[in-house]
């Protein structure tokens, strides 16, 4: 479940921040525009920076769902790397709940064995309560975990009522539910940052090799004319993806505390399932039913054998029976519309 976030501060540190980093690194490389505008640099580069870093705000804000479904392994990986990836982690699964049984029968002290747990929560449980690997990633697998945590404890599908929940909390709670989720975000997008800025470089310098061979003295202009020299390609592409990895170690910590309230949102509020369903009949679901399929699809139930048929129609054609008009069902109940062969035996009978 994605919590929306407002154009506030939490939106800044979300979208904004990294965007910003985006525009500072791959500055060198764009910076070759200047070339066919005629303008001072010394005046506008500042601008090009601020313009393009807020264009990838906007993109980050909207693409967030495709880096997540990239982070959750469920997008763009190879299905043996996934796998390969996959089964990795339940082998470090595997290991921690061996590790944590050899400590308790050595009698070992408590505070070793909740640090081997607390590395082994990070994971989802399944319906039989033990620890599995989802994802091929380990903040793919964190993420499953606290939003499977409903699903396993109460039954509760963290996508459907994580938005019910959500519109019933006061406007502190989701503050603070805002607050966790900008800071787990930025995180997520910071390191996805680095690491498209190390891609990008590292396809820059291979391309110009391919181009030029290792001639370095003329690397600068086998690409871009003013593009950055060897030394700071090969400088920026190892900070950033050496960023991208400490990044990457930062954002697990901040979801995790994001997925305890995520969790804690959840205890809170698990009477919402009595909440939305006291007092709800099988008659109002009857006409809750009929009133979505009529305005929806303009179909109404046929009396007799209960398939939607279209509202203009005047019959159903299989049981021969006048559809009802719509805002008729809600009346006085009448038993259902007879057959037309029926209506003329009953007005003879009355003739007679």
């Amino acid at each position: 479940m994605s919590i929306p976030v407002g154009l506030n501060f939490n939106f800044f540190i979300q979208n904004v921040f990294p965007g910003l980093f985006f525009s500072f690194l791959t500055y060198p490389i764009y910076s070759t525009l200047f070339d066919f505008i005629k303008t001072d640099m010394k005046i506008n580069y500042l601008y090009w920076m601020l313009g393009i870093g807020f264009f990838f705000s906007i993109l980050l804000y909207f693409s967030g769902d495709c880096i997540y479904q990239i982070v959750l392994g469920r997008s763009f990986w190879p299905h043996k790397f996934k796998e390969w990836r996959r089964k990795r982690w339940q082998n470090f699964i595997n290991k921690l709940e061996e590790k944590i049984k050899e400590q308790e029968k050595k009698g070992s002290h408590q505070s070793h064995i909740d640090e081997l747990e607390y590395k082994l929560r990070a994971f989802p449980l399944d319906d039989k309560n033990r620890y599995h690997s989802l994802s091929p990633t380990k903040l793919g697998n964190i993420i499953y975990g606290y939003e499977g945590y409903s699903l396993i404890r109460y039954g509760m599908d963290s996508t459907f009522y994580g938005f019910r929940i959500w519109l019933k909390l006061d406007r502190n709670s989701k503050n603070e539910a805002e607050r966790y989720m900008s800071l787990a975000d930025s995180g997520v997008y910071t390191f996805f940052v680095f690491f498209v800025v190390s891609i990008i470089y590292a396809l820059f310098i291979i391309s110009s090799i391919v181009i030029v061979g290792f001639d370095l003295s003329k690397f600068q202009t086998a690409i871009l004319p003013k593009g950055p020299p060897f030394a700071w390609a090969l400088t920026i592409f190892i900070v950033t993806f050496i960023m991208g990895v400490i990044i990457y170690k930062l954002a697990i910590n901040l979801h995790r505390s994001y997925g305890e309230f995520f969790k804690a949102m959840f205890d809170l509020n698990k009477g919402i399932v009595r909440e939305l369903c006291d007092g709800y009949s099988k008659e109002d679901f009857d006409i809750a039913s009929k009133t979505s399929n009529f305005l929806q699809y303009n179909s109404v139930s046929c009396p007799s054998c209960g398939r939607y048929k279209k509202a203009h129609l005047e019959k159903c054609k299989r049981c021969d029976i006048e559809l009802p008009y719509f805002f008729d069902c809600f009346k006085n109940k009448k038993s259902p519309p007879k057959k037309e062969k029926e209506v003329r035996k009953t007005k003879k009978d009355n003739k007679d």
